[in-house]
């Protein structure tokens, strides 16, 4: 077999470095050891060697990976100032240390390039690589410096968010106390503000506070935790709500929580990838100080993107996790890549045929791993994965960013990790020259080499996402392949531009964590920021198949639109599961039966491609008596259907309860069928026995039994018009 024999290629010069460190308003210059200094440059020759650059890596499991580093090495010389006398020389690296003792954080820039034919320095022939100074350490013939990327100032061990807050309670609390009193005076003002959210142990309260003040008036048991007695020298520590887009929230916690420069951020950029590729807007409630890098790695899993030092450019780059750039350069054998440096494996470990994503917070006091703390589960499976390799490959994702509400993101984000990694990629190194480094970390480009093949033994262009690049004296590449797996049906449109909202399990009236009621358009803006779409977008809202849109209180509808006449295209209602009024409830001997509660209420033009129910409540029903022989009989009404279920009543009896066969009591409805009415089975006394039975309650969109309550609207349009997709079940009127 004849094999392709690639001659060699290397760099026809050696780079040529210097460095410059930024000193409290001074810039100190050094340049590689070299005389005389190439001419343009003012720089002191004492650089020894060729910087040591680490790899500047993007962690394949989202959020920060490994970070820019260089090392580099400058002898000690003697600093021509003052303090030095003849006979008395004064070393410059010492001095230099006891002027500047504080000098992790200041800038550092090394740069790399090529001098012209005469050996003269021209700045545009150069890159700058930009850190910070992390640490310095004398040796015997100078100093060693080493310089970071912004993001090592975001570990666990450097930042956290929120602060951990100082106040404690300066006496014991019951469980039913409303007023708390903080310790030591001052802690009001120096961890609060005049309302917000506060944790003691297990509890999470809401607070009211007057400025000055170390008293806070609290609610107690919120965001679904319990009331509890806690005791003096409890710690009170300040909660932080985020509601926001991704890029947002990055910012807050590498700038307010970091405190990392925001001149670091790119804002425009960020918020031009985020519109683009992930709309939606994310939520937590942090109620203890968390690492920053902690959360960035969750916030990177959950919104899938990556987020890694440019030190070419000095910024924080974010990118999202989607499909390959078809417009990517192609690097191959015969032009780019260097003879001999080319190797790759595959990486199997790094497939996913299954995505489990476990979302919606119940009490955010409990730890992220407690798999019961969350309301709901989303699972993706790829058929063609699992049936290409034999077997599933499960990534589970457990949510501290999504809510209950936020089903869309936890679909994109199952389907974005999914697609990228259905399929076993190949990890592939080799070395470029300096003059094909244009694509760098988390950039796309092809390769074409002799050792990647098809099975006809054709050469093939492989998609490559790089995920390390290093310096030397060529430049060091890792990539993995950019497979993007197929797209499954109820992926929901993640790569189309549409902007989904996805609601499921049981909703009443919409309402958020507070308990406030909602409506569509109030949910789609708490997902979705205006800078995410324009007049042209395309609103979907998906009621999927396991959802229940119901009403609390019979006068208050199920599901209101809200305005959506800002958008050109009409809102798409696409109904799977079901929006059902509020059932009415059964009645008593005397009593009065409720009415059904309205489905949907429309308040702006919709569409509605319905597949599942859209139903009025059901009417709460009537009670029967009957009498025989001076004993009475009566049989409650039963409750009507919808959600909330409508209850029957309780008041079956007989009387003289001694001449009771049996008594059953009236059902409650359910979410689509009325429920029976109670029995009451009694002895006459004389040997006869008889019955009174109480009526059903309304099945959706139907009244109660025995004059019973009203059915409750299916639709109100309010004026409003539907364009029917698909009509499927609607029951009860449909108002004009």
């Amino acid at each position: 077999m004849a094999l392709y024999n690639n001659a060699k290629k290397e760099a026809v010069k050696r780079p040529f470095y210097y460095v410059e460190i930024d000193c409290d308003g001074t810039t100190f210059r050094f340049c590689l050891d070299r005389s005389p200094v190439p001419p343009g440059l003012d720089a002191a020759p004492f650089v020894a060697g060729t910087p040591s650059f680490g790899a500047t890596s993007i962690d394949p499991e989202g959020g920060i990976g490994i970070r820019g580093r260089v090392t580099v090495n400058i002898r000690d010389h003697n600093d021509e100032t003052e303090l030095s006398t003849p006979g008395n020389p004064v070393d410059f690296w010492p001095l230099w240390r006891a002027t500047y003792p504080y000098y992790q954080g200041f800038p550092m820039r090394v740069y790399s390039g090529y001098l012209d034919d005469k050996f003269t320095f021209d700045t545009n022939a150069f890159q700058a690589r930009h850190y910070l100074m992390d640490s310095f350490k004398k040796t015997a013939s100078g100093v060693s410096i080493t310089g970071r990327d912004p993001l090592k100032f975001a570990d666990n061990d450097r930042a956290q968010y929120p602060s951990k807050s100082t106040g404690y309670l300066n006496a014991d609390i019951t469980d039913t106390d409303t007023s708390i009193t903080l310790a030591p005076t001052g802690a009001g003002d120096a961890n609060h503000g005049t309302s917000g959210i506060i944790r003691i142990n297990d509890e999470i309260m809401t607070y009211t506070r007057t400025s000055g003040s170390d008293t806070l008036t609290v609610v107690r048991a919120q965001y679904n935790t319990v009331a509890d007695a806690h005791s003096a020298d409890d710690t009170v520590q300040e909660c932080v709500e985020i509601q926001d887009t991704v890029d947002n929230i990055l910012y807050l916690l590498l700038v307010t929580g970091a405190g990392l420069d925001s001149s670091y951020i790119p804002t425009s950029k960020w918020a031009a990838e985020r519109s683009a590729y992930l709309p939606g807007n994310y939520y937590t409630l942090l109620t203890e100080p968390v690492g920053i890098k902690t959360l960035l790695k969750e916030l990177g899993m959950e919104a899938p993107h990556r987020l890694y030092w440019d030190e070419r450019l000095a910024e924080i780059s974010f990118v999202a996790i989607k499909d390959f750039s078809s417009s990517a350069p192609t690097w191959t054998d015969e032009g780019e890549l260097l003879a001999d440096t080319v190797s790759w494996q595959d990486k199997l470990d790094m497939r996913v045929s299954t995505v489990i994503v476990n979302f919606g917070i119940y009490d955010y006091a409990k730890d992220l791993d407690e798999i019961t703390n969350y309301q709901q589960g989303y699972v993706r499976i790829d058929p063609d994965s699992v049936s290409n390799y034999g077997s599933q490959k499960i990534k589970t994702i457990n949510c501290r960013w999504i809510n209950n509400d936020n089903k869309a993101a936890a679909i994109l984000l199952a389907a974005r990790w999914g697609r990228r990694y259905s399929k076993a990629p190949i990890e592939i190194s080799f070395q470029l020259d300096s003059k094909d480094t244009d694509v760098w970390t988390a950039g796309n480009a092809y390769v074409n080499t002799r050792t990647i093949v098809d099975n006809t033994n054709s050469r093939i262009d492989l998609p490559v996402e790089v995920m390390s690049a290093q310096e030397s004296d060529n430049f060091s590449y890792t990539c993995l392949e950019h497979s993007y797996g197929q797209e499954l049906s109820q992926d929901e449109g993640v790569d189309e531009g549409v902007l989904v909202v996805q609601l499921s399990s049981e909703i009443d009236q919409l309402k958020d964590a507070g308990g406030t009621a909602r409506t569509l358009r109030d949910v789609f803006d708490d997902q979705y920021p205006p800078s995410s779409y324009d007049a042209d977008t395309q609103v979907r809202i998906i009621f999927d198949g396991f959802c229940v849109a119901g009403s609390s209180d019979n006068t208050q509808p199920a599901v209101s639109t809200g305005d959506f006449s800002y958008f050109n295209n009409d809102p798409i209602l696409d109904v799977r599961g079901l929006i059902v009024g509020k059932g009415g409830d059964g009645a008593n001997l005397g009593g009065t039966p409720e009415d059904g509660g309205i489905a949907l209420y429309l308040e702006t033009n919709v569409q509605i491609d319905n597949s599942g129910t859209i139903g009025g409540g059901g009417g709460g029903a009537n009670g029967q008596s009957a009498s025989s022989g001076g004993v009475s009989a009566f049989g409650a009404g039963g409750g009507g259907a919808g959600y909330t279920n409508g209850l029957g009543a309780t008041g079956s009896f007989v009387s003289p309860s001694a001449n009771a066969i049996d008594i059953t009591p009236a059902q409650n409805g359910d979410n689509t069928t009325g429920g029976a009415g109670g029995i009451a089975t009694a002895d006459d006394g004389a040997g006869g026995i008889f019955t009174a039975t109480g009526f059903a309650g309304g099945n959706l969109g139907q009244a109660g039994g025995g004059s019973g309550g009203a059915a409750g609207a299916a639709i109100e349009r309010n004026g409003y018009t539907i364009n029917w997709i698909n009509t499927g079940t609607v029951l009860g009127a449909d108002n004009p």
